[in-house]
């Protein structure tokens, strides 16, 4: 009864977790009841890395870990999410697409 418990609660907070990736910013929305939603703009992200195990690997779902710029440690991990190498590459294509803004911003100026 324990187990079937946390198979439901494990499974609910999967199923009530989002996260969008804007050309601007990451949201991470969570709740079943209330709402949270958590976001930090793309630019600030230093270093993302994709945590997979066999079994994930094997089910195609993983984890993305955002390091952002000044901070030692890891700000926000995208958990359990599908094909997380296809996610990984859309922050790093979104990341590039930023940093290409912000140079032609700055060559008009």
């Amino acid at each position: 009864l324990i187990g079937l418990f946390g198979g439901v609660w494990v499974f609910l907070k999967w199923r009530y977790t989002a996260y969008v990736i804007t050309s601007g910013e990451i949201y991470e929305k969570r709740g079943i009841i209330s709402q949270n939603i958590d976001h930090f703009r793309i630019e600030r992200i230093q270093n993302t890395t994709c945590d997979q195990s066999i079994i994930e690997r094997l089910l195609s779902f993983g984890d993305i870990v955002i390091y952002t710029a000044g901070s030692g440690k890891q700000d926000m991990i995208l958990d359990n999410v599908p094909n997380p190498k296809q996610v990984d590459r859309t922050l790093a294509v979104q990341y590039d697409e930023m940093k290409k803004d912000k140079q032609k911003s700055r060559a008009t100026e």
